[in-house]
């Protein structure tokens, strides 16, 4: 089937609610990172101004060409694009390249822009396993083929938990390749050895660093946390999610933003919009996100190529569980992280990032069968 030029043949559902939502994540952001703004830049429309110039711009730009690259090209550039990534993700420990944020080793400064290269690395995963997966087809549970799966798939997860201590992108990274893995031909014993060393991965990863045990046990036994320090942002992201009610206090009216809640245009950003917004602007917010992902599973059951079908899978997988993530500690169902909301969480690279997964899912829906 031809493709079409520019815009022509996007799939028009998922085109809407990836723009709604790009542009509601622009006046969230203004609203909760007005203050921090002010204090740091004497300028309440700074974060908003950074997040529009770096990220949100270039975003567009980017889907826009990711939405018309053939996809030939996304399949023979795969292992070399994520070996590049993989680089990067080694210069947050290089000086004078990499740059340390409230103690941790997770961004380079290059030529002056700062750059998270742990979201480059989960884009850079799918496209390489897709590419591999594609290719190996049902010679994936050979011996050579499995070594190979496991390399990639472990040496991303050790950039992130080992190297840059983030415990939350590494679970992202394994579950997006095991999503991926259960789309393939691989056996289901292999599956179940992939699980396996996941879940102890993260057991030793939780166990050897206290301040990542302390969060789960402050999740799962608040009153009896060792200080108030540990349960401060549970506390007060449950205070803002609560104070909003039915209809929330009004846009720009959240008290807990005024420096009550850290990362509030960051970790804390869904629990100033739910104290604005309220329970219905809650419900308004999820519904777009869940338009995309049932929107992207719909296209999938409509797409043929098994490249594309994997993306597909991966991509979602990834969208879906970092808004899950993001969302999950200001409601006290998991631990408090650090990832960034999808399109709404300040922060350029995560934008531009999912602006480009989301480009290439417009790609495929080209080419659905109606």
């Amino acid at each position: 089937m031809k493709q079409k030029n520019i815009l022509q043949g996007i799939d028009p559902v998922l085109l809407v609610a990836t723009g709604i939502l790009l542009l509601l994540g622009l006046v969230i952001l203004q609203s909760a990172s007005g203050p921090i703004s002010y204090r740091i830049y004497e300028n309440p429309y700074h974060e908003f101004m950074n997040q529009l110039k770096k990220g949100v711009l270039p975003g567009m730009f980017m889907f826009y060409v990711f939405s018309n690259l053939k996809l030939k090209w996304l399949r023979r550039l795969s292992i070399v694009g994520w070996l590049m990534v993989v680089v990067l993700n080694i210069l947050v420990l290089l000086p004078p390249f990499g740059v340390e944020v409230n103690g941790a080793n997770r961004w380079i400064d290059i030529f002056g822009l700062q750059i998270q290269p742990a979201e480059l690395l989960k884009l850079a995963l799918i496209i390489c396993l897709s590419a591999i997966l594609f290719r190996l087809g049902r010679n994936i549970n050979n011996t050579k083929s499995l070594i190979l799966i496991s390399s990639i798939i472990l040496i991303s997860a050790f950039i992130v938990i080992i190297i840059q201590s983030s415990l939350s992108n590494g679970i992202i990274l394994l579950s997006i390749s095991l999503s991926m893995l259960f789309q393939s031909k691989i056996k289901l014993r292999f599956i179940s050895i992939f699980i396996m060393a996941g879940l102890l991965v993260a057991i030793i990863a939780i166990s050897s660093k206290s301040y990542r045990l302390e969060r789960v046990m402050t999740l799962l036994r608040p009153e009896q946390a060792s200080s108030l320090d540990e349960r401060y942002q549970i506390n007060n992201n449950m205070i803002a999610v609560g104070s909003g009610g039915l209809f929330g206090v009004g846009l720009g009216e959240s008290r807990q933003k005024f420096f009550y809640l850290p990362e509030a245009s960051t970790d804390s950003i869904f629990a100033v919009f739910a104290e604005e917004a309220g329970f219905i602007g809650v419900i308004i917010l999820l519904s777009i996100f869940l338009t995309i992902i049932f929107r992207v599973l719909f296209l999938y059951t409509r797409t043929n190529d098994e490249f594309s079908r994997y993306i597909l899978v991966g991509g979602i997988t990834w969208f879906s569980l970092q808004t899950i993530i993001n969302i999950g500690p200001t409601i006290q169902l998991l631990p408090v992280t650090g990832v960034p909301l999808p399109f709404v969480s300040s922060g350029g690279t995560s934008v531009i990032v999912f602006c480009i997964l989301f480009g290439i899912i417009a790609n495929i829906s080209k080419y659905r069968s109606n």
